[in-house]
């Protein structure tokens, strides 16, 4: 047993009736079967179509596939949250907002109130920490965190709320039924997967008739010192992980000083810890990829609401 699955040992594996009706296969889209009894050391799913079996480790289902890909792209992000939990990026906040301000830009991004969502079905795709899939349940809200991280076990072994569930998956293979959510939430996410489009047209397909996607990319139209730095250091990404996250420590020290003129400019200063946080995001990454505002208007069918630089949102129409 790894040290994550240990440490989740005790978070419960089985999904539960609700959820498991929105479950399909990633490799068939079709439903599955229950194996086994849900209290046993390794219960699994399995594909009614090919028979592929989904075990669950940590009281997580990994529903990742040997042809779903994705695996190189997680790498670093896993590297990224455990150190993260181990204390060496920010502690409180995350990009520099606290777990209140991401609650307040999600329902601001789906032109919701915190009322509204008790009941609904959202998607956190990329769900990282999980902070925002806690904050969210706690509203009432059943929540799917979404990640292809090996830490999402961690994320799990520290909730124990009925209505908020994780899986390991890619969301270029989502397992999950087309049209189940109310509500599909995906942010600094799509431009890491490497065919950001289709990965935005997956996401798009598991949203109800009536319900909001809600998505934020890097920005093609805006100065990023964090994309200034991936520019002129290619060789980053290839670096061994302990490598590339000293010079991401050393980096941010000039970064920092120089944040000191972001005032000026009209953009915040930000903490060193988030300068920290924020180059390891942008120089590690095997794919990032930034995008105009007309690009992404274009991949939305409906009418979009702009909420953020590069953050919009749609609601998909019956």
């Amino acid at each position: 047993m790894t040290a994550i699955e240990a440490t989740t040992a005790q978070a419960v594996a089985s999904p539960n009736d609700s959820l498991q009706r929105i479950l399909v296969s990633p490799c068939h889209q079709v439903p599955m079967r229950s194996e086994g009894r849900w209290d046993s050391r390794q219960p699994r799913l399995s594909c009614t179509n090919c028979g592929t079996r989904f075990h669950a480790y940590g009281g997580v289902y990994d529903f990742r596939t040997a042809s779903s890909g994705g695996k190189a792209a997680a790498r670093s992000f896993e590297s990224q949250w455990q150190r993260r939990w181990r204390g060496e990026f920010e502690r409180q906040t995350l990009y520099g907002a606290d777990a209140d301000a991401e609650l307040e830009t999600t329902l601001n991004a789906f032109d919701v109130s915190s009322g509204a969502i008790a009941e609904s079905w959202i998607l956190d795709a990329g769900c990282g920490s999980g902070r925002l899939g806690t904050s969210l349940a706690r509203l009432g809200a059943n929540v799917v965190g979404l990640d292809m991280a090996e830490t999402i076990r961690l994320v799990a072994g520290c909730s124990r709320m009925p209505n908020l569930h994780f899986l390991q998956a890619n969301v270029m293979r989502p397992p999950l039924r087309a049209g189940s959510f109310d509500f599909v939430w995906s942010a600094g996410v799509l431009h890491h997967t490497g065919a950001p489009r289709d990965a935005f047209n997956r996401l798009a397909a598991l949203v109800r008739p009536g319900g909001r996607l809600a998505v934020w990319l890097y920005s093609a139209e805006r100065f990023s010192p964090f994309l200034a730095m991936r520019r002129m250091l290619p060789f980053a990404r290839r670096m061994p992980e302990p490598a590339a996250a000293a010079l991401c420590k050393y980096l941010a020290i000039p970064l920092y000083l120089a944040g000191g003129l972001a005032p000026l400019l009209g953009r915040r200063w930000l903490p060193l810890a988030t300068i920290r946080f924020g180059l390891y995001d942008s120089l590690t990454p095997c794919y990032q990829s930034r995008h105009t505002e007309r690009e992404v208007r274009d991949w939305f069918a409906v009418r979009v609401r702009k909420w953020s630089d590069l953050g919009l949102s749609g609601e998909r129409e019956g």
